[in-house]
């Protein structure tokens, strides 16, 4: 996604088979800005995800091992599949 936000901010725009074509400064700049403004939310939205995680495992340190069906909308379910997007999110951020 960096690469994309650094031609838009250099003005580099192709379409598909690589064709030059013309787009206006100002559309690039707004669509660059708005990709930085999602990044910067997705990573406050991962920062009090990760909270909530992190308060709901302090209190209550001891987990059972009872089983929950999937698609189980308990705040410990919930609380699992917070940790694996923040997990996946990483990975894919590693990945770059």
């Amino acid at each position: 996604m960096d690469d994309l936000v650094k031609a838009l901010r250099a003005g580099e725009q192709a379409d598909m088979d690589g064709t030059l074509v013309k787009v206006s400064r100002q559309a690039c700049e707004e669509a660059a800005a708005a990709i930085e403004a999602l990044q910067a939310q997705l990573a406050e939205a991962r920062d009090k995800a990760r909270s909530v995680a992190d308060a709901y495992d302090r209190a209550n340190p001891m987990r059972t091992a009872d089983i929950h069906r999937d698609g189980c909308d308990c705040l410990r379910c919930a609380v699992d599949s917070i940790r694996a997007l923040i997990a996946f999110a990483n990975m894919l951020e590693a990945a770059k």
